[in-house]
């Protein structure tokens, strides 16, 4: 097992006075204390929200660790954990789940053997496009601009007169 200074030399930090949206993807664990909105994708990793995290998502990750607030899915491989000052309202899929007494948790909890694959990718994308239109986000950062820059090229055609 790593040494606690090498596991966080291999860490990602979003600090609490952070605000994220957009998706996380990466080879590195994650500790989230700030507020995130989108897709976490780190289905080898492991995602930490602590106390001061306020996270809204779609997640597919190796196991989670919620001290703060969580909202979505989250498919974890091997464990999701909710700790005391946890909470979470949404659906978790996983293979072993601890909930500590004081924890708060609304929604719907799927245990599977640890080999299933929690849920398809394609679930995933579908419930992180819901999230997101509820909140009226993209599902992906960058979505909106590239959107936003075709609409604006059809009207420029369209104020062109079509060669006859």
């Amino acid at each position: 097992m790593a040494s606690t200074s090498d596991v966080r030399s291999q860490r990602t930090h979003i600090g609490k006075a952070i605000q994220f949206k957009g998706e996380i993807s990466g080879n590195e664990d994650v500790y989230i204390d700030g507020k995130m909105e989108g897709i976490i994708s780190l289905p080898g990793q492991a995602v930490t929200v602590g106390p001061n995290g306020d996270v809204r998502a779609s997640a597919n990750l190796r196991e989670i660790l919620i001290q703060g607030k969580l909202e979505g899915s989250v498919a974890a491989r091997e464990r999701v954990e909710i700790a005391a000052t946890g909470a979470v309202n949404g659906e978790l899929t996983t293979a072993r789940i601890s909930v500590q007494d004081g924890a708060f948790f609304k929604g719907k909890i799927d245990v599977v053997k640890a080999k299933e694959e929690p849920h398809p990718a394609s679930y995933m994308r579908a419930h992180a496009a819901t999230v997101n239109a509820q909140a009226n986000q993209p599902a992906v950062s960058g979505v909106k601009e590239e959107a936003s820059e075709a609409s604006a090229a059809s009207e420029d055609d369209s104020s062109k007169p079509s060669p006859e």
